[in-house]
């Protein structure tokens, strides 16, 4: 073979041979190269392609009887399963890593007082034929009577609820509008007039975006107060904690009787 042709077949810039490449594609083979290079070429993708690992047999192991199965044995779980659960555990982590927020003591169930409507309570007090605005600085006498009137900030069920030594009592209970008006039965002011011998005692307003029983109320009230520490704290505001506690909403005020 001419320098030329092997200068154009190994060279990028070499000078095309002419007629001489064209007697080099009619050249015989020399004896034997076709074969070998083609046994090479066979051998290169015998060794590139993977092979599998033969199986090797396992002993079949007999199960044992059930009545000898442990009460915890460990179930075998499919391969395509693992990548879920694996994701699922992760998720739980997250969700039961995440930190609680305030005292677990503190918090307050669904239907709360932040969807319970929010009330306030108003009294007045008649003293023979007058009739004032009532002041907690003033001790009520056996005899003068307490008026109550609401305010609501949207629909609700009000409970009227009186707290004194003699346990808790629901006094009385309406579903009221948005508004402000005075505790009605039958259409006239609701009053509670003092009896000789009465002790102090707290009287609340309580709301709740549902009906309530008013004996299960009270029952309830009574034993959310016993969870509440009486130090540090005046009667009314145990009162409403006790309320909240239950999901409701509360405003109260204290009374104090003379003798």
């Amino acid at each position: 073979m001419s320098d030329p042709v092997l200068n154009f077949l190994l060279q990028d810039d070499a000078p095309h041979p002419g007629a001489e490449l064209d007697d080099f594609a009619s050249m015989p083979l020399p004896p034997g190269l076709a074969q070998a290079t083609l046994a090479a070429v066979a051998k290169e993708r015998a060794l590139s392609v993977p092979t599998m690992p033969s199986p090797v047999p396992r002993t079949p192991v007999s199960p044992a009887p059930e009545a000898t199965e442990p009460a915890n044995k460990r179930w075998r779980i499919p391969a395509f399963l693992v990548a879920g659960l694996a994701a699922a555990a992760a998720l739980l982590v997250v969700v039961a890593g995440q930190p609680e927020i305030g005292d677990p003591d503190l918090l307050v169930p669904r239907g709360s007082e932040n969807t319970a409507p929010v009330v306030h309570l108003e009294m007045s007090t008649q003293r023979g034929q007058a009739l004032e605005r009532f002041s907690p600085q003033k001790a009520l006498a056996p005899g003068d009577r307490l008026f109550f009137r609401y305010k609501a900030d949207q629909p609700a069920f009000i409970y009227l609820v009186h707290f004194s030594v003699d346990g808790i009592q629901v006094l009385h209970q309406d579903r009221v509008r948005p508004g402000q008006d005075d505790l009605r039965v039958a259409g006239d002011p609701l009053f509670w007039q003092v009896e000789a011998g009465d002790s102090d005692g707290i009287f609340a307003l309580v709301s709740s975006d549902q009906e309530l029983a008013p004996g299960a109320l009270a029952k309830d009230l009574d034993q959310a107060l016993r969870d509440i520490p009486s130090v540090g704290q005046g009667e009314s505001v145990r009162a409403c904690e006790a309320a909240r506690r239950l999901g409701r909403y509360c405003d109260a005020t204290t009374i104090e009787v003379s003798p």
